[in-house]
């Protein structure tokens, strides 16, 4: 018979009551399953950030290569529906972080993707606009969205598309 460490209940050596511990003389862990169950609870209750930390570590690891290929297909298969939520998600952050108005109910990705379409060559140099997307990289005639009046900030008549040189 095997005396539990924690509730010195005598149990039969047999992995039945005791989990295996390759640390452990016999190969069995010292405490008894029931109390080391209850041992872990309480150590994920007091240690819950630590352990929610460890499993999103754990699930970005194995999800990452997927949702990158995820996001690398949906791109090719709607460059201009990407490059609009790129353009609309920069316009957001800026106006954000410069306290500017944005007017979110006339720039949304439908509004500016028939926008993009409309608009080929910039108006300012008339050279093509390059709508694809090129892993992050700006390009001069990559299409960038410019505030006409900067205080005024992202709001209808305030904003052109032009390419990123002009």
């Amino acid at each position: 018979m095997k005396q539990c460490n924690t509730c010195h209940n005598e149990y039969p050596p047999t992995l039945e009551y005791f989990p295996p511990n390759k640390q452990c003389l016999n190969g069995l862990d010292p405490m008894c399953r029931a109390c080391r169950r209850a041992y872990l609870r309480e150590w994920k209750k007091t240690n819950r950030e630590r352990v929610l930390m460890r499993r999103r570590e754990i699930y970005a690891q194995r999800t990452a290569p997927i949702q990158q290929e995820k996001t690398r297909a949906r791109r090719d298969a709607a460059p201009l529906r990407f490059r609009a939520m790129v353009m609309r998600r920069g316009m957001i952050d800026r106006a954000r972080s410069k306290n500017l108005p944005f007017d979110s109910d006339t720039f949304t990705v439908a509004y500016l993707m028939e926008w993009i379409s409309r608009t080929p060559n910039c108006p300012c140099c008339g050279r093509g606009i390059d709508y694809g997307y090129k892993d992050g990289e700006t390009r001069d005639n990559s299409p960038s969205i410019d505030r006409i009046l900067p205080a005024n900030g992202y709001i209808t008549g305030n904003v052109a598309l032009i390419c990123w040189r002009c």
